[in-house]
């Protein structure tokens, strides 16, 4: 099982960092990242070998904290050598996406696409992330199902998160902005809710700007006993909670950071 995050703007090196060290566990065989520089190019640096390796010789994420979304992934190969193509992240057009999970119908995407689309590797994420350039995120969404949480930056600064099935948290930070992981740490981050099945949209400064829910999880979400939290992510996740109870679209609503911190 592969992991993922989406960093925002300002998000701090250390702690990206720090949280993709917290579920490399087996996810060994690719590490990678996306964003978009200021002339509005994709920069894309992956390796097909693990977190650890990497950071014994190079700073990682050297780039951050950056001034728009940065989304990274750990991979654990299941469609595909371990090689350079088949580490996310991977460029569809003017997406950069990444995914954990796993898409039963890429052969059938492949073959489809053969005549308009070169593909650099043999992964089924590979093949998702040009249907999701092609079709567009929403209509992706709606027809796509139990595959996984897509990743998915657009060349305009814009991020859109996907989730077919597994897991996918969002935490609420400071000045309205958002951090989506596969998994965060009990003690750092103070009540990141689960998202919903379905398509969440987010600005290029990092905040929520729409959301629509497809279907209920079937997964639970793992317990989480939680302790009063101050400091720099001790947000309150309530206003994010209520937005996300309401079925169907959800209108941009801005979130409130929490009180008692000194």
């Amino acid at each position: 099982m592969c992991r993922l995050a989406a960093f925002p703007p300002g998000f701090p090196r250390e702690d990206a960092i720090e949280i993709l060290k917290n579920f490399e566990n087996n996810n060994t065989d690719g590490t990678g990242a996306a964003w978009i520089d200021e002339n509005g190019n994709f920069i894309v640096e992956k390796y097909p070998k693990s977190l650890t390796k990497i950071l014994r010789r190079r700073r990682f994420l050297d780039h951050m904290p950056h001034n728009g979304w940065t989304i990274a992934h750990l991979r654990a190969a299941s469609v595909g050598d371990n090689k350079f193509q088949n580490t996310h992240p991977f460029i569809a057009g003017k997406w950069a996406v990444c995914h954990n999970g796993s898409f039963s119908e890429h052969k059938i995407v492949r073959l489809a696409l053969s005549n308009k689309i070169k593909f650099e590797g043999e992964t089924d994420s590979e093949a998702a992330a040009h249907l999701l350039s092609v079709s567009g995120p929403k209509k992706f969404s709606e027809n796509v199902d139990f595959s996984g949480v897509f990743l998915a930056l657009n060349q305009n600064g814009e991020l859109w998160a996907i989730k077919t099935s597994g897991d996918l948290e969002i935490q609420a930070l400071t000045q309205d902005r958002v951090l989506l992981s596969s998994s965060l740490s009990f003690e750092k981050f103070e009540r990141p809710v689960e998202a919903h099945i379905g398509w969440y949209h987010f600005d290029k400064a990092g905040c929520y700007i729409k959301h629509k829910k497809q279907r209920d999880s079937w997964e639970p979400h793992r317990p989480r006993v939680v302790n009063h939290v101050c400091g720099p992510y001790a947000d309150s996740m309530g206003a994010f909670n209520n937005r996300q109870n309401v079925d169907g679209d959800s209108r941009h609503q801005y979130y409130y950071p929490g009180s008692g911190c000194e």
